[in-house]
C-alpha cells in the first residue's frame, strides 16, 4: 500500500504499512515498521494457470503512526500504547518474506 495523502512523513521510509483508525480523529492513519515478528503460511490458493501458493502473513512491530489528515505523528512506543493503539500490526507478504526460513544451508568447511 502506497501512504495516502500529501502529508510528508518517515511513515513513507518503512519497509511494512498498514492503516488504522487515528486516536485523534478517526481517519485512516497510516502506520509503519521495519521489524517482523512473525509469519504465517496459510490458506494456499490456486491462481488462475492452476499453480498454488501459500498466502503469507506478516505480524510487524508498529513503529510510527502518522494522520494525514489532523497531522498527527506519533513515534514514541509508550505514547501508542497510551492512545491504544496495537503495538503490531498484520501484512501481507509474499513468498520472498519467509523464503529465507526454507534456504538450504551449504557447508563451505
Amino acid at each position: 500500500m502506497q501512504y495516502r495523502g500529501e502529508f510528508d512523513t518517515p511513515i513513507t521510509n518503512w519497509n511494512y504499512r498498514s492503516y488504522v483508525e487515528c486516536p485523534a480523529c478517526n481517519s485512516d492513519a497510516a502506520v509503519g515498521g521495519d521489524e517482523v515478528l512473525e509469519r504465517d503460511i496459510s490458506n494456499p490458493y490456486v491462481d488462475r494457470y492452476g499453480d498454488t501458493e501459500p498466502q503469507v502473513t506478516l505480524t510487524v512491530a508498529l513503529e510510527e503512526l502518522a494522520c494525514a489528515n489532523c497531522h498527527l505523528v506519533i513515534s514514541d512506543f509508550d505514547l501508542l500504547e497510551l492512545a491504544r493503539i496495537d503495538t503490531s500490526f498484520e501484512h501481507e507478504g509474499s513468498l520472498e518474506d519467509v523464503a529465507d526460513l526454507y534456504e538450504e544451508e551449504y557447508n563451505n568447511e
